[in-house]
C-alpha cells in the first residue's frame, strides 16, 4: 500500500488523482457498532457513503503494522452518509490530543485528513485537519 502526504488545503477532487481510486465504504454492512477497530481503513482515501445510527466508525491503521512514517495522511470523507462518522486512532493512539483511543468526528458532508505525527510499537500520535 502506498501512503502519501498531501499539501494543506488540497481539495478533495485533487486527492483522487494523487491517491488513486478511493475506497467507497458502506458502514451499515462493513462494521458492527461505533467502536474502535470495527472497520480499519484499508486505503488512504475513504468515501463513507452510507452509515446508520449504530454503524458509523472507521479506525485508522496501525503505522507500526503498515510501515508508516511521520507525515502520512489518511483522508476520510463523510460523503452524504446522513450520520456523523467517528474516526478512531489505532489502539493506544491519540488524535489531536483528545486522549488515548478517543474518536474524532466528521459531520455529514464534511471531510478530515489525519496526519501521522509519530508512533512506537504500542502508540501513535495523529493530528487532524478538517475541511469542507
Amino acid at each position: 500500500m502506498t501512503i502519501r502526504a498531501y499539501p494543506v488545503g488540497t481539495p478533495v477532487a485533487s486527492l483522487n488523482a494523487a491517491a488513486g481510486t478511493p475506497t467507497i465504504v458502506n458502514l451499515t454492512t462493513a462494521v458492527s457498532g461505533n467502536v474502535q477497530g470495527g472497520f480499519v481503513a484499508p486505503t488512504d482515501l475513504l468515501l463513507v457513503t452510507t452509515a446508520d445510527g449504530t454503524n458509523k466508525s472507521v479506525t485508522l491503521p496501525d503505522p507500526a503494522k503498515y510501515g508508516g512514517s511521520a507525515g502520512d495522511c489518511w483522508e476520510v470523507v463523510n460523503a452524504a452518509s446522513g450520520q456523523t462518522v467517528s474516526v478512531f486512532p489505532p489502539v493506544g493512539g491519540n488524535i489531536s490530543g483528545a486522549g488515548a483511543n478517543t474518536a474524532d468526528t466528521i459531520t455529514n458532508n464534511k471531510s478530515a485528513c489525519y496526519y501521522l505525527v509519530s508512533f512506537t510499537s504500542s502508540t501513535s500520535v495523529w493530528t487532524s485537519q478538517k475541511g469542507a
